[in-house]
């Protein structure tokens, strides 16, 4: 009701955690919690369109994926946490094939749940946790531009099959921002990165330059 109050088109609706079980309470593998039903969200998403407002699922797919530790052997599939930057912070190992599967399951039962125009990836600051110091990154011989590449490849066709456009956020391909963490940024990894999505940006002392 606020939104519409304010003449808001359109909003994210987190759905994942920074760390404890997921706002999402997932059946394809057991990293959801009980507090919000399927049912409730469901309502939350038609309520927003019922006043003009396109609700978009927020939920970290690659980044910040540290919720899949509640589940049994979900942490093997998560890149080492040792001296990370930001304490608890994981990311999934992308050079691994089975976590592409994963992931990409758990956003399909998101999309199939709430049926969304839009989904929103996040991929901010990627670099607070390890991309490409497991074995599987280290065979590839990959940089963390990689890592981010093939994530946002393989998830761009998978949405893109579904009729749903993906939202990221901008901070990683940022040279001014977080993309001078990387090893590419800017131009030279808009390159590799997909055409169809939306790209959010944001800086961290709120401007908008």
């Amino acid at each position: 009701d606020v939104a519409f109050l304010l003449r808001v088109n359109k909003m994210l609706v987190p759905l994942d955690s920074f760390g404890g079980p997921t706002r999402f309470p997932f059946e394809c593998y057991p990293i959801g919690g009980t507090r919000t039903t399927k049912a409730e969200l469901v309502e939350l998403f038609e309520y927003a369109r019922a006043r003009g407002i396109e609700p978009i699922p927020y939920f970290a797919s690659w980044g910040r994926v540290q919720y899949l530790k509640v589940a049994p052997g979900m942490v093997d599939l998560l890149v080492d946490d040792e001296d990370v930057l930001q304490g608890g912070y994981r990311n999934l190992d992308v050079a691994r094939p089975e976590t592409h599967e994963v992931m990409l399951k758990l956003q399909e039962e998101i999309i199939e749940t709430l049926h969304p125009e839009s989904f929103c990836i996040a991929m901010d600051e990627a670099h607070y946790g390890h991309m490409v110091t497991s074995p599987a990154a280290k065979a590839r011989g990959w940089k963390p531009s990689d890592w981010f590449v093939e994530a946002l490849n393989v998830n761009a066709e998978s949405l893109r099959a579904k009729g749903v456009r993906m939202y990221i956020w901008g901070d990683m391909i940022d040279p001014g921002q977080n993309g001078r963490q990387m090893d590419m940024s800017g131009p030279e990894l808009l390159a590799r990165l997909p055409k169809d999505m939306a790209i959010l940006d944001w800086k961290y002392d709120g401007s908008h330059e």
